[in-house]
């Protein structure tokens, strides 16, 4: 499913994520914003992983992440934006794939279900440039970083 060239906030009553992974000499770092239907912060997530050099699985491990993150935080209904077209495609799709990123992608259904009411769509990479930058800065900061918004500040949390 496609969302559009241009980022649009979420329907009242959702929250969208957009997600995104980057790829280094030592691994993959990704990144996640959680905004809601007025288009304000919410909170966001980085993290580093070691080991991973393929983008379509950093992608996938980055939704994986993500989707894992917003059951903790107990979101029911959330549209997940991506720019990697592969895993937005084999997400939406019936088809059963038993490769390693195939059973990323189970792990991410099964999650999704868990939480209730997720969309995962497809967007261009400049609609998604805010998590894009995030998950880039992961290649130099090894370190988990989560923030939240608290009565209108932003508060990193370790």
């Amino acid at each position: 499913m496609a969302c559009g060239a241009t980022w649009n906030p979420p329907p009242r009553g959702s929250l969208k994520c957009n997600v995104d992974a980057a790829t280094f000499s030592c691994g993959a770092g990704f990144g996640a914003v959680l905004r809601d239907h007025t288009g304000r912060f919410v909170a966001a997530k980085s993290s580093h992983v070691e080991g991973i050099h393929d983008p379509f699985t950093a992608e996938t491990i980055a939704v994986k992440e993500a989707l894992t993150w917003l059951k903790g935080l107990h979101c029911s209904s959330i549209i997940i934006e991506s720019d990697c077209l592969n895993f937005c495609t084999a997400f939406n799709s019936a088809y059963s794939d038993y490769s390693y990123v195939g059973l990323l992608i189970k792990q991410c259904l099964s999650i999704a279900n868990d939480i209730g009411e997720v969309i995962v769509c497809h967007v261009k990479g400049s609609t998604n440039r805010v998590t894009h930058e995030l998950a880039r800065a992961t290649g130099s900061v090894f370190a988990l970083r989560e923030w939240v918004v608290i009565h209108q500040l932003v508060f990193p949390v370790f």
